[in-house]
């Protein structure tokens, strides 16, 4: 019907017409699933999972209960309640759908742990095994916050039978990380369009298409298309006039220290020569490096010309992202527990969620939030309070030992103030005698350690074998480095080796790195064949037994090691 500038001639009929549309527009909307936990029989709609390969032991248990802090203590939810667990928690709806039009996902999440590692996010999948619904159970849409360190993001990942895999958004959604109740909505459009809303404010939207990679690329790189050989790219190039100074490389990167002077106490019979020691040079300006100008040949970054994809195929049903879909539910692990779930929807209008979260989630924000600020002013006062008693308790106590300090510095006065003191003075210079010949005798071990250095980098004192290996070593490009380095260890009182996971990881090491793309942890790869066990297996590199020569020849005092693998102590 066409409704004309007559038709609304007055305020009351247009606010009729209103209204009745409205009313229509509530009457087709349909939900799939809602869920307030208002009610003891919530655990009789829920089924607790066990994950495969988890024990009961391993999976955490949810509390019914209105939170620590709240807008109305009758209104509950489900609070995720153990610690360093599990948590398979999952309900069936009414009756499977598949979406033909739009779709909202929207629930509310309140981390009163202030949550440092875990996930909060909600699943929607087909009909399966309750019993073990885990993160191996096959889902359509996860959406939610999952928060470990430094990342901190809202969950939206589809799952996209075309290539049988599970998209995650391209472009990352912060997620909220107080200690409040917070409002997560996801909004799938019939026209392949999608947003997300926390607390109702649009955090991101945007085309299907564009933001997972659920289709492969339109066009593609001619395959029958090259660069040019003579396409010159190089926007700069060295300025062909200039020469490198004459004498340029003779300039030294240290010199003696020309302000040095030998100690008044060397002595050269026991000390050795003595050397001043060396400072940057002034002079030294670094590796030689013409200047660069602009290319007169420069042409510009090539373009590889595109041509239509022949692959390419479209998905007129791209915003068809639930497909029998019949189960809801969270599948999480949480290093401290402590967060909250409520006020669930599942429906193909976001009117209808709206109206829902007037109902719940706004009507009880307020209370929630001043009675939270209530209870950290009261957190903060009883810690400021605990201080406060802390520190009393603790100058209380100082000041008496302060008065038994001076009772006994009074007592000791009054016996032989004098003979104390010459006491205290003969101790002090055989305390300072013992430390100079400790010094001295360091200084020998360390003057005996560079002859012996000296000795045998000369060839002297050596088997066949130390003296090839010897000449090996010189012939390493990096010999200069190598040289320098022992003779800073063989010179110094103390050498200390403080080591971290190349040691372990290197070349020759059956340990295979954790960490990047290629780590065992990363998630592309399969981790079945290492475990904690597989470390029983592993030797030590060539690195750690040239640290333990090290320590068994007196030069290195101490190892500190951030590694687990026990290959130090494996080594000797």
């Amino acid at each position: 019907p066409i409704l004309t500038e007559k038709s609304f001639s007055n305020m009351a009929g247009m606010k009729s017409v209103i209204l009745a549309l409205a009313l229509l527009a509530g009457v087709d909307a349909k939900v799939y699933f809602k869920e307030q936990f208002n009610d003891e029989k919530w655990e009789s709609r829920w089924v607790a999972s066990t994950f495969p390969g988890k024990s009961a032991s391993d999976m955490g248990a949810f509390e019914w209960t209105a939170g620590e802090w709240y807008g109305d203590e009758n209104d509950k939810g489900i609070k995720t309640s153990q610690d360093a667990k599990h948590y398979g928690l999952s309900a069936m709806m009414d009756k499977s759908f598949t979406q033909k039009k739009d779709l909202v996902i929207q629930y509310t999440v309140k981390h009163e742990q202030k949550l440092d590692c875990g996930g909060a996010y909600i699943k929607i999948a087909s009909k399966a095994d309750q019993k073990s619904f885990s993160g191996d159970t096959p889902y359509q849409i996860m959406f939610g916050p999952d928060m470990c360190g430094s990342t901190k993001r809202t969950h939206v990942i589809f799952n996209y039978p075309a290539k049988d895999e599970n998209l995650e958004a391209k472009s990352e959604i912060k997620c909220e990380t107080d200690q409040k109740s917070h409002l997560y909505t996801l909004h799938i459009k019939a026209d392949a369009s999608y947003e997300v809303f926390i607390d109702e404010e649009s955090k991101q939207t945007g085309k299907l298409e564009e933001g997972w990679d659920f289709l492969l690329p339109k066009e593609i790189k001619d395959p029958k298309e090259s660069k040019p050989e003579d396409w010159v790219d190089a926007k700069k190039i060295a300025d062909p006039e200039e020469a490198k100074p004459e004498g340029y490389d003779d300039i030294p990167a240290q010199i003696e220290d020309p302000e040095a002077e030998m100690p008044d106490d060397w002595d050269e019979e026991d000390d050795g020569e003595w050397e001043p020691p060396m400072i940057s040079n002034p002079d030294y300006k670094g590796e030689w490096k013409p200047t660069m100008i602009d290319n007169p040949d420069y042409k510009g970054p090539w373009e590889h010309p595109l041509i239509a994809n022949p692959d390419f195929k479209d998905d007129k049903n791209l915003f068809q992202r639930c497909k029998d879909c019949a189960m809801i539910g969270f599948e999480l692990w949480q290093v401290k527990s402590g967060t909250m779930f409520d006020d669930i929807i599942v429906t193909d209008s976001l009117d209808e969620a709206k109206a829902f979260a007037k109902e719940t989630f706004f009507a009880k924000k307020d209370a929630e939030s001043e009675m939270f600020d209530n209870v950290e002013e009261e957190r903060k006062a009883a810690e400021k309070a605990e201080r406060e008693a802390a520190k009393a308790a603790k100058d209380a106590e100082e000041e008496d030992e302060e008065e038994e300090r001076e009772m006994l510095a009074a007592i000791a006065h009054a016996g032989d103030q004098r003979r104390h003191l010459a006491q205290v003075a003969a101790a002090e210079a055989r305390a300072a005698e013992e430390s100079a010949r400790a010094e001295r005798e360091r200084d020998r071990a360390r003057r005996r350690r560079m002859e012996q250095l000296e000795t045998r980098l000369r060839g002297e004192n050596l088997t066949n074998e130390e003296r090839k290996s010897l000449n090996e070593l010189r012939l390493d490009p990096n010999f200069t480095e190598f040289l320098r380095l022992a003779r800073l260890v063989a010179g110094s009182h103390h050498a200390i080796a403080y080591t971290g996971a190349g040691v372990s990881t290197g070349p020759g090491a059956l340990l295979p790195t954790v960490r990047g793309v290629y780590g065992v942890s990363n998630s592309q790869l399969d981790t079945d064949d290492f475990s904690p066990e597989s470390l029983q297996s592993l030797r030590p590199t060539r690195t750690h037994m040239g640290l333990v020569a090290l320590y068994q020849a007196g030069y290195l005092k101490f190892l500190c090691t951030q590694n687990i693998e026990n290959l130090h102590r494996l080594s000797g």
